[in-house]
């Protein structure tokens, strides 16, 4: 979701932090708003209520102190106790990547992708892929798979979904069972799609639990067989996360599942 041009992403930022008590104590109540109400807009309300956060961060981020440097990047490129300002946003995020903190490299290729800067983007999405971020490995996996700042190459985009998949991302589960159920980038394999998408859906994806709904409604041959009361649980726990039509399929499917009951008894 965009502001402007401003990039945000609601959930919850990790970095390794270098602890100091004075940025911990600072930064607690911003984390909490963060986690709680990022989608109302709490978050930024929380600094706006206590402007000395970003006066506090900005002393140590000048000291040299990389999570500090990590929070001020991100202010600045969502405008937050700052003046909206890109350039400066990923100058500090990029500092703050090479203390080691290498989440930081999937902020600044949001911030370029949000300037429409696609082949720096996808630069430093690689960077941090490489060095283990799972968030980058998702996101250069996309680029690969759309051709945008790189060459498009499926096995690529393939092969780093795997990876991002297997390191806990949740939208890389997601997208690497969409792969395997459409044959993108590898062979087409029921099994192995039905593996990630429940690994996305266990983890809270509401799109993979949808899928996943219509894969068990209907059976996709001997591979996966007709599964309505898996169909309703997933149909089930997409609506629970947000998916609005996944509650029709739901009642639907249910129906289905008590006609067969009364009809057996």
């Amino acid at each position: 979701m965009f502001e402007g041009n401003v990039p945000f992403k609601r959930k919850r930022v990790l970095v390794k932090r270098e602890k100091i008590k004075e940025v911990e104590t600072a930064m607690k109540g911003l984390v909490k708003a963060m986690e709680q109400g990022g989608e109302k807009g709490q978050d930024h309300q929380y600094i706006k209520q206590n402007p000395e956060i970003v006066k506090i961060i900005q002393f140590h981020a000048e000291k040299g102190n990389g999570w500090s440097q990590f929070w001020l990047g991100f202010f600045y490129i969502h405008g937050w106790g700052k003046k909206l300002d890109m350039d400066e946003g990923i100058r500090w995020l990029k500092k703050s990547a090479a203390k080691g903190l290498i989440e930081a490299y999937s902020w600044v290729g949001l911030a370029y992708d949000g300037i429409r800067d696609r082949k720096n983007a996808a630069k430093y999405y690689l960077i941090g892929a490489k060095k283990g971020c799972p968030k980058c490995m998702a996101e250069i996996a996309r680029y690969y798979f759309s051709g945008t700042g790189v060459k498009k190459n499926d096995a690529k985009g393939n092969e780093w979904f795997l990876k991002a998949a297997q390191n806990g991302n949740y939208e890389a589960q997601r997208e690497l069972g969409n792969d395997y159920y459409f044959g993108r980038g590898c062979e087409k394999d029921m099994k192995k799609a039905v593996y990630w998408l429940e690994l996305a859906a266990d983890n809270g994806d509401m799109y993979a639990a949808d899928l996943l709904g219509m894969i068990y409604r209907y059976g996709e041959g001997e591979e996966i067989p007709q599964d309505l009361f898996a169909c309703a649980r997933y149909y089930e726990l997409a609506w629970k996360k947000g998916n609005e039509t996944a509650l029709n399929s739901f009642i639907e499917v249910n129906r289905v599942i008590y006609a067969g009951r009364e009809a057996e008894g």
